[in-house]
């Protein structure tokens, strides 16, 4: 008996343990507006797959009131989740975060952490709409205009990434484009077409440093004036978005 009692006590200090250990990384994505709410979860496991996985993954329900407005992220197979678990990510990666809004309008979006993020994240939500970038520290709302939709466009942009040192060369290769450090402040991107390219730059407090349309296959980024710190690139090429940072 005292064997028994000893393993029971053993099971019920290391579980909590192991739970805890299964949701950390994890966020709600809320969004209000219209007199209504809806809610999505994101977090990041170890095992976990862009695709459904049973053991960490939720479908998402939609609401039958039609007022209400929707968001939810996709498996890699276009799945609606509710709650999507993903792997821990060890290099830059963007999510489509989708809504379904039913009148055209300013809806707030709040972020929370439900588990502590590692502090080696660097995560920020990109509206597509305007392209503004708020980068997220703990808990965080924003407030965006979204158009009204019924076909679960993708609004949001959740940018994953984790942060750079100075000495990075190729910081990111595609089949689009390739993003050079030249030296400390100075980037170049390559692309491999000359189709029309809208460039944005922002710092971490949201505010655009550079913005520019070019069909020229290279672009010549100067942050020596700037800040040291760290800057988001975002580049739309008619419906392909990147989102890039670089660490100034």
């Amino acid at each position: 008996m005292k064997k028994l009692t000893t393993l029971l006590l053993v099971v019920m200090i290391i579980s909590p343990s192991i739970l805890f250990a299964q949701y950390t990384n994890a966020l709600r994505v809320k969004i209000s507006g219209n007199g209504y709410s809806d809610e999505t979860v994101i977090r990041f496991i170890n095992g976990a797959t862009p695709n459904f996985d049973g053991a960490y993954d939720a479908w998402k329900l939609f609401s039958t009131n039609p007022n209400v407005p929707s968001i939810f992220s996709k498996t890699s197979e276009n799945e609606n989740l509710a709650i999507n678990s993903l792997p821990n990510y060890n290099k830059d990666t963007s999510i489509q975060i989708h809504t379904i809004v039913p009148v055209t309008g300013i809806y707030s979006i709040e972020v929370e952490e439900i588990f502590p993020v590692e502090d080696d994240y660097v995560l920020s939500f990109t509206v597509l709409s305007d392209n503004a970038v708020y980068t997220i520290s703990g808990n965080q709302t924003f407030n965006c205009s979204l158009n009204s939709n019924s076909s679960n466009q993708p609004s949001l942009m959740f940018n994953v990434s984790k942060q750079f040192s100075t000495n990075v060369i190729a910081i990111e290769n595609t089949n689009f484009y390739k993003l050079l450090n030249k030296s400390n402040g100075s980037f170049e991107l390559v692309f491999n077409n000359n189709e029309e390219k809208n460039i944005v730059i922002y710092d971490l407090t949201g505010k655009i440093v550079d913005q520019e349309q070019t069909f020229q296959p290279n672009y010549s980024i100067d942050l020596s004036r700037y800040s040291i710190g760290l800057y988001i690139i975002n580049i739309n090429s008619g419906n392909q978005f990147f989102s890039e940072k670089v660490f100034r």
